[in-house]
């Protein structure tokens, strides 16, 4: 198997894709629920101002962006206690089919681990649950 062209790499490392984070974070999941996009940068901001955890990851070819995800202790709203979380995972519709997000996943997965974290948790909508237990999710 190849090495990928693509780097994943802390947000913090990398502020200036700052932006175009929230941007994809806002349009996705929190415009619909009449949030701001100052409203993820906010959020964001605290996720990049934290001390190793919370974090977000992004893959980057060539300074571009392709995608990103987040962990973060809480985002399954009725179930505060199911934590840590995969959250926002997203990747550029030109950079899907790529393997990129579930690149992204495991290199999430393998941080939580390194910080101790047992298990993960994430909140999918409907028509993505497919892709989630098609690579190794449990629904509960």
């Amino acid at each position: 198997m190849s090495e990928p062209d693509y780097d994943i790499l802390d947000l913090r490392e990398v502020p200036h894709f700052s932006d175009i984070v929230a941007d994809r974070i806002w349009h996705a999941w929190w415009a619909d629920d009449g949030y701001s996009l100052a409203d993820v940068q906010i959020a964001l901001r605290g996720v990049i101002e934290a001390n190793g955890y919370p974090f977000t990851l992004v893959a980057i070819r060539d300074g571009q962006f392709l995608g990103t995800v987040t962990s973060i202790m809480d985002d399954i709203g009725a179930r505060p206690d199911w934590g840590p979380c995969l959250a926002a995972l997203w990747v550029e519709p030109e950079a899907r089919g790529q393997s990129i997000a579930e690149a992204m996943t495991g290199e999430l997965m393998r941080r939580l681990a390194v910080l101790d974290f047992e298990r993960v948790y994430l909140s999918a909508k409907p028509k993505m649950r497919t892709y989630y237990l098609l690579r190794g999710w449990t629904m509960i």
